[in-house]
């Protein structure tokens, strides 16, 4: 039901909108879609006032993301060769980006993790420094 929640959340708003056509109550939809039941009267109500239109997300506010897809494709070459790689290592290797080491390491633990299987943790016998780096430590 995760999906639901993210990458197919106008999908989910339109399958709200078409159970409540059919007659479901808010609270069964809510149940159904486990979604809080103000969130589906929230986007009934939002569908009646401006259409499907009114329906995708709307332009979040807020300064955009550091470090694009292209940048997360670097991280996830480097990670794939065994090196004893630390984050200065990576950023100097990354042609020294524009961010805080603080963001870089944000962005080496979610590829670290997606290369790796998707594991909340990083198997130290193969990237100890960046296990440590990301606060993993030595058990």
């Amino acid at each position: 039901m995760s999906a639901l929640h993210h990458q197919w959340r106008t999908a989910a708003r339109i399958v709200m909108i078409l159970l409540s056509v059919h007659g479901w109550p808010p609270a069964e939809i809510a149940g159904f879609l486990h979604y809080h039941p103000g969130t589906v009267r929230r986007w009934i109500a939002r569908h009646e006032l401006e259409g499907l239109t009114g329906l995708p997300d709307r332009p979040r506010t807020g300064r955009p993301r550091i470090g694009g897809p292209r940048l997360g494709q670097r991280i996830r070459a480097l990670l794939q060769h065994p090196k004893a790689w630390t984050l200065p290592r990576i950023w100097r290797a990354l042609g020294r980006p524009k961010m805080s080491l603080s963001t870089l390491r944000q962005r080496v633990g979610e590829q670290a993790r997606s290369t790796l299987g998707h594991s909340r943790r990083i198997p130290l016998f193969r990237y100890p420094r960046i296990a440590r780096d990301l606060g993993n430590g030595f058990g």
